[in-house]
């Protein structure tokens, strides 16, 4: 179905999830740590909400695609639509057994999903449903954002409660038709605004979708979006990089995390890695020096003692080789950084 499919997930760079009702289905999405490596291919991009029965595709989410400002930038004259920014849950949906579900992008059993489906079936008549059916019938999956008040992420939707059409996913190649059954899904429900290049971005909303006349997209969020949102998740990234090195790259924590605040954790993290590492050279050319000078264990530690702002890291390093060293090094930087900020 796709190149080394099987072995991203077992390399954790793709998560895969099985339907509870039919374990033909699956629902394969990138993972946090695909995201974090920047590990992009043919495969972890398409995989982004992508739905399987017995191995065959029938509905999908959009591939991968970047912020304006990642990407390699075409001419402005190869931009042909502006699109909203929905601050909501991609709502993918699919058919089993009859009925039309949705899923969000890794999960047929997540709280949006749940929503999404329930608001599709207690807000919207027939035709909706039908629509979306004709269309997963021919290998074409519309998406939807699913914005409900419990859902609220940074924007405030007031008290809307509903399913807002994005486009048209082809199953074949991922990308978005943002226009081609734009009018008839407009009778029937909300679809994203739409803008022109000219158009600011509209205070207090997420931001823009742009495409390109290859069918490639991107987006451009506003800076109150981005600003809010950390304050709205109020994550203090260096010390939480810091604490997922101490803790053997354990980056679980960035589940949570959108991908724009990416670029900001790895230079947090280069920046640690490179104060332990030049650290770590200066101590061990220290105790280089050290032993040259002393063979005895009992004039090593002595003269160790004679260095007290190092001694806490050389005698470490002595005993135990440079992998205790580093955690002790990892350590001291967050007690340094707890100090300075007064935590």
């Amino acid at each position: 179905m796709l190149e080394n499919l099987e072995e991203y997930i077992e390399q954790k760079y793709i998560n895969v999830n099985t339907h509870e009702l039919d374990a033909e289905y699956k629902i394969y999405n990138y993972s946090q740590f695909t995201q974090y490596k920047r590990f992009w291919n043919d495969t972890t991009k398409a995989c982004r909400g992508l739905i399987t029965r017995k191995g065959e595709i029938i509905s999908r989410g959009p591939s991968k695609f970047f912020n304006y400002d990642e990407i390699v930038q075409p001419p402005v004259s190869d931009i042909v639509g502006v699109y909203e920014k929905v601050d909501g849950s991609l709502g993918i949906p699919y058919e089993l057994n009859g009925s039309v579900y949705l899923a969000t992008k890794g999960s047929f059993a997540s709280e949006q999903a749940r929503m999404g489906t329930e608001i599709l079936n207690e807000n919207y008549d027939e035709f909706l449903v039908t629509l979306i059916n004709d269309l997963l019938d021919i290998g074409i999956t519309p998406i939807f954002e699913i914005i409900y008040p419990e859902n609220q992420i940074v924007v405030n939707y007031g008290k809307r409660e509903e399913l807002i059409f994005i486009g048209t996913v082809d199953n074949k190649t991922g990308l978005i038709d943002y226009e081609k059954y734009r009018e008839e899904f407009e009778k029937l429900c909300a679809v994203v605004k739409k803008y022109t290049i000219e158009d600011p971005i509209p205070e207090k909303t997420e931001g823009f979708v742009v495409q390109f006349n290859d069918g490639t997209c991107a987006k451009i969020k506003s800076y109150w979006y981005m600003n809010l949102h950390r304050l709205v998740a109020d994550k203090d990234f260096y010390r939480m990089t810091l604490e997922s090195l101490i803790n053997n790259n354990d980056m679980k924590w960035l589940d949570d995390i959108p991908d724009e605040f990416y670029q900001e954790i790895e230079k947090h993290r280069k920046d640690i890695e490179r104060k332990v590492s030049n650290e770590t050279t200066r101590l061990v050319q220290l105790l280089t020096v050290i032993k040259e000078q002393h063979s005895k264990e009992k004039d090593i530690a002595l003269r160790i003692k004679e260095f007290p702002n190092d001694m806490s890291f050389l005698f470490p390093l002595w005993r135990k080789g440079t992998t205790a060293l580093r955690e002790v090094l990892l350590k001291s930087l967050m007690n340094d950084y707890r100090k300075s900020n007064n935590s």
